[in-house]
């Protein structure tokens, strides 16, 4: 995020973006975010002011379009929120920038734990993100409304350079190369579409076995393996005891719900490690960026250079073939 954002999101802009939905300052709680503000008004209505710095107005009403088309379809996800003229996002002005105001329902439920995330959620996840693959396929923007990037022109991928740790060739090589081994892939209609691209345990809510996804702000085309990949990797990073046999039970699950909705066929599903490779590569560039490395114990230290030479020398993030699956 532009750190002058910061600034620039100041009392006046909130209170202008707030009262186009006609929310509340006053009942606006502020969450935890990476790249946007967003604030819980009165535990039903999630507004978020995204800069013009990470997204335009018309990539804003993309990713809405997206999850109206998705929602209108059975997909348990927050839905967004018109404002008081009907319009689905608002331009508001900050300085020579301006932030996109959007909002949308909040996702019923808590965030997945040890104790509700059951192997009937996971399955249950599975199957919304099979079913997200399943409209995908026929998905065309609503009139007016811009196509959605492709994951590769995303700036993090684009100009990885720009945002990787300082002095680390290494990583960014490697980086490099796995993208151009994913540019390989063919893309078609069975394996590749419109995507949220972060399914991690960050980005749903459960109540009562059921969830609720949100979070759609990096959904870009890419393919299908890697979207059901990401559940998978962000569950086992950080993760160093029996990870073989968490693993292969996650994924079970995951994929039984998924194989309710959609199919990836056995090719797709031996490219994961591909994909495991892409996004672990990615993370560790950016490592700097979210993580603060100076005051790091020397444990976690260690154990991050130990995953650093790891990834360098090519050791798969998951020693499994997910063949097996199909």
């Amino acid at each position: 995020m532009d750190k002058n954002a910061h600034d620039l999101l100041d009392s006046a802009v909130l209170q202008k973006g707030l009262a186009q939905f006609g929310l509340d300052p006053g009942s606006a709680r502020p969450c935890e975010a990476c790249e946007n503000f967003v604030y819980d008004c009165d535990g039903k209505i999630i507004a978020r002011f995204t800069h013009s710095s990470h997204r335009t107005l018309e990539q804003v009403l993309s990713e809405l379009d997206f999850i109206s088309y998705l929602a209108g379809n059975g997909v348990p996800c927050s839905r967004p929120v018109c404002g008081t003229d009907g319009r689905k996002a608002f331009k508001v002005d900050a300085g020579s920038s301006y932030f996109t105001v959007s909002a949308f329902e909040k996702a019923k439920g808590v965030p997945p734990s040890s104790e509700n995330t059951t192997k009937e959620v996971i399955s249950r996840l599975g199957q919304v993100i099979g079913m997200t693959h399943r409209l995908a396929k026929s998905y065309i923007p609503s009139s007016g409304i811009e196509k959605r990037p492709h994951l590769f022109e995303d700036e993090y991928y684009a100009n990885p350079e720009k945002y990787f740790l300082e002095g680390d060739t290494e990583m960014l090589q490697a980086f490099r190369k796995n993208m151009d081994r994913c540019r390989l892939i063919e893309a078609l209609t069975d394996n590749f579409g419109l995507v949220h691209t972060d399914f991690h345990q960050g980005n749903f809510f459960v109540e009562d076995g059921e969830i609720t996804v949100f979070d759609f702000d990096d959904s870009a085309y890419f393919y299908f393996a890697d979207d059901i990949a990401m559940p998978l990797f962000y569950r086992m990073s950080g993760v160093s005891e029996n990870r073989i046999q968490i693993a292969t039970e996650f994924f079970a699950s995951l994929i039984e719900g998924y194989k309710k909705e959609n199919d990836l066929g056995v090719n797709q599903l031996g490219l994961m490690g591909d994909f495991f490779a892409l996004r672990e590569t990615l993370l560790f560039g950016l490592i700097g960026r979210f993580v603060d490395l100076q005051n790091m114990s020397p444990d976690k230290k260690a154990k991050l250079t130990e995953r650093r030479s790891a990834i360098l020398s090519g050791r798969p993030f998951l020693d499994i073939d997910f063949r097996q699956f199909a």
